[in-house]
């Protein structure tokens, strides 16, 4: 029997999290001048998905034009999930995402964020769903390094399918040669009309075009 792979993107995809993520950005960079803080989140929220270690970067070197440390960085982060963690553990889940991951019998499952991976991993234990997923994988690493290495053990498989809301996990779904469902009402141009769910009520009966066993 073939193995059906899921793998699915967490802010936005599994919690409704993406506003409370915005606004600690905003928060964190509070002391910056409105411009730039504006910029700030004028990035983030085009560029879901990508791990913020990548973001602080782009932030420090585009719009603060400094340069920034590892220990920065650290700082910041440590920051950023204090200001968070406890809003994301009441977070309310996406409308059918709950149902979904507890009551699935016939999907194998995987997490991929950008979100640190010991932090994502607290997050869903403390969440109640660590076991309901074979991975759950974050930054450092890709979600294209994600993917491969969950195809390296599922080799025989063409029911492999990332679902994501972002850009970013469009692009690591195209690299790494998968199929792609958006959620949600981000404009992501390359996405076709057809692949596109609001939330995951209808999930699975969403998926069964895609099942050729």
């Amino acid at each position: 029997m073939h193995e059906k792979i899921l793998v699915l993107d967490f802010d936005g995809v599994i919690l409704d999290s993406v506003n409370i993520k915005t606004e600690a950005f905003r928060e964190l960079f509070q002391e910056q001048p409105k411009e730039i803080r504006q910029k700030i989140i004028n990035y983030h929220i085009k560029n879901g998905g990508i791990s913020r270690y990548r973001k602080f970067d782009y932030f420090y070197k585009n719009f603060i034009k400094k340069k920034i440390s590892e220990k920065i960085k650290n700082e910041l982060s440590n920051k950023f999930n204090k200001i968070i963690f406890k809003k994301i553990l009441k977070c309310k889940y996406i409308k059918g995402a709950e149902k979904f991951i507890k009551k699935n019998l016939k999907y194998k499952l995987f997490i991929s964020s950008g979100t640190p991976e010991e932090e994502l991993r607290l997050i869903c234990k403390k969440k109640g769903i660590s076991k309901n997923f074979l991975g759950i994988y974050g930054s450092p690493r890709s979600k294209e390094s994600h993917i491969l290495k969950i195809k390296k053990k599922f080799k025989n498989t063409d029911f492999f399918i990332f679902i994501g809301d972002s850009k970013n996990d469009f692009d690591a779904s195209m690299k790494t040669k998968i199929r792609f469902i958006q959620v949600g009402n981000n404009k992501i141009k390359k996405v076709k009309k057809e692949n596109k769910i609001k939330n995951l009520l209808k999930l699975e009966k969403f998926l069964e075009k895609y099942d050729l066993y």
